[in-house]
Parts: structure tokens; C-alpha cells; sequence
């Protein structure tokens, strides 16, 4: 007879004796998965968070909006978009990103170059997905075309997002000059 405190012999020499029942292992494994699962739902917040206050304008990247002086409404224009990464490193270019504010002023379409996806509307934002890379010190370019919906000084904003976290962002102030469309009746 073995008291309490001795350990019973083993039966085969080459095997272990199991040492937590099968309800004891499965509910290790459970909490092990649902702490997994924390885990991996911080991470995710953190991300979320990061990207929608951490975005900031980056010294390495700037965009610039090229358009004409003044454009009539109604009538198409080019808009070109520059962006050039004064980094040591190249960067590669995930989307253009046009504000709400702009896009109720101005129609933007046929963009140049073709983005690899469609066009996204997002909160507050129209996106065109890119993948270009922009070696340190080079640039990117491209065009819309662009109309003006009314008459005014039209203003909105612009962003070049590139990277993934920290995410560089450019952005530009857009403003254009509108002047009613020609009057027809004459």
C-alpha cells in the first residue's frame, strides 16, 4: 500500500501516465484559445487606433495639386497631383485620397495611371488604391480629370498615404477658382 504522498509505480516503463483528466485539458485549452483571442483583439484595437490618430502628415512626403488659375463650372479640367518623397528611403505609395469636402465641389474621374483597384468610398473620403514605389528623392505623378459642380472658390483637401504603420501621409489644401458656365441663352 502507498501512502498519499508516494507516486504509484508506472504500469509500462516506456509510457506516462496522463496526468489531467479530459475535462481538466479541454478547458486549459479553451482559456488558452480565449486568452489568444484577447491577445489578438488588442492587437487589433491598437492597430485601429494608431492608424485613425495616429495619421499625420509626414516631412518625407509632399503632394502637390497642380489645376489651372481658374475653370469655368461645367467645363473639364487636368489635375495633377505631384508627390515627391524627400526621405533616405523609398515608399510605396498605397492611395490617393480625396477629403468629402472636396469631392461635393469637384468631380474627379479617368484618373492617371489606372489605380490596381476601383475607387473606394470610405468614411468621409473617396480612396483609389495604388502600389507605386518612390525611391528616396523621387516622384510620382498623376491626373484627373476634374470639374467644377458650382461657382466660387471650391476647397478641399487632398492626401498621398503611403506605408502601412507609422503611415505617412501628405496632404494638400486644394482651392479653385470656379466661374459660372456660360450663360446659353444668348
Amino acid at each position: 500500500m502507498s501512502t498519499p504522498h508516494e507516486r504509484e509505480p508506472l504500469t509500462d516503463p516506456g509510457t506516462r501516465r496522463r496526468s489531467w483528466s479530459a475535462p481538466a485539458q479541454a478547458a486549459v485549452g479553451c482559456g488558452a484559445g480565449c486568452g489568444l483571442l484577447v491577445l489578438l483583439e488588442a492587437v487589433v484595437l491598437w492597430v485601429i487606433i494608431a492608424v485613425a490618430f495616429g495619421s499625420a502628415a509626414s516631412p518625407d512626403l509632399t503632394l502637390t495639386a497642380d489645376l489651372p488659375e481658374s475653370v469655368r463650372v461645367g467645363q473639364t479640367f487636368p489635375l495633377r497631383i505631384v508627390v515627391i518623397n524627400h526621405g533616405t528611403r523609398a515608399v510605396t505609395l498605397q492611395s490617393l485620397v480625396a477629403r468629402q469636402n472636396l469631392l461635393r465641389l469637384v468631380r474627379l474621374s479617368n484618373p492617371r495611371p489606372v489605380p490596381i483597384r476601383s475607387s473606394m468610398d470610405v468614411v468621409g473620403a473617396r480612396m483609389w488604391p495604388y502600389a507605386a514605389t518612390i525611391p528616396a528623392g523621387g516622384r510620382w505623378i498623376a491626373e484627373f480629370t476634374a470639374e467644377a459642380r458650382r461657382a466660387g472658390t471650391l476647397s478641399g483637401g487632398l492626401e498621398a498615404q503611403a506605408g502601412i504603420l507609422p503611415s505617412p501621409i501628405a496632404y494638400e489644401p486644394v482651392v479653385i477658382r470656379a466661374a459660372p458656365a456660360p450663360d446659353r441663352r444668348r
